[in-house]
């Protein structure tokens, strides 16, 4: 009997949590810029690419201009429901980009990607190739569906210096 009641228990859970364990990725569907100021981006080239099975973000661009260290930087991350995409609660609020950019996280991220990793962000050419998200610590249970986060680089008066628009899709690895 208790077997029978372990085994119905365990049939609740896994019909309860249908993502329980099942292996997931995660597959960039766009990414385009969004805004850039000429006086201080340029040749500015956003792309999707493949490396084997990934979906790879590569980005080129030229700072032309040093930012100004007193810009900001914010992401708003929103869900796909229906046709539209619906905001989320999660998101990172305006921030001065330094912080952003010399945060340890950040650094870790993009330690083998040529991109700025401390300010002031100087004149130069970067680029982040063939970059992808690094999920093996994610649990396999996240939520799956359709993505978008836009990120946006701004002057103190709102005036945009950079934007970016990235869609992503988490489904069942088949």
């Amino acid at each position: 009997m208790k077997a029978i009641g372990t085994a119905i228990c365990m049939l609740v859970l896994l019909g309860y949590y249908p993502a329980m364990a099942t292996p997931f990725v995660l597959t960039l569907q766009s990414a385009k810029a969004t805004c850039s100021n000429i006086d201080f981006i340029n040749k500015l080239d956003v792309k999707i690419g493949t490396d084997g099975p990934l979906t790879t973000l590569n980005v080129k661009y030229d700072i032309v201009k040093e930012i100004p260290q007193d810009a900001m930087c914010k992401t708003d991350f929103f869900k796909k429901e229906g046709d539209e995409y619906k905001k989320l609660p999660l998101s990172l609020i305006p921030e001065n980009c330094c912080k952003v950019f010399e945060n340890d996280i950040y650094k870790k991220s993009m330690e083998k990607q040529n991109v700025p990793k401390q300010c002031p962000l100087k004149e130069g050419s970067y680029s982040l190739e063939n970059y992808t998200l690094n999920t093996d610590k994610w649990s396999e249970d996240v939520e799956r569906g359709e993505y978008k986060a836009q990120f946006t680089m701004a002057q103190p008066s709102g005036e945009c210096l950079y934007g970016q628009e990235t869609e992503w899709k988490i489904a069942d690895k088949v």
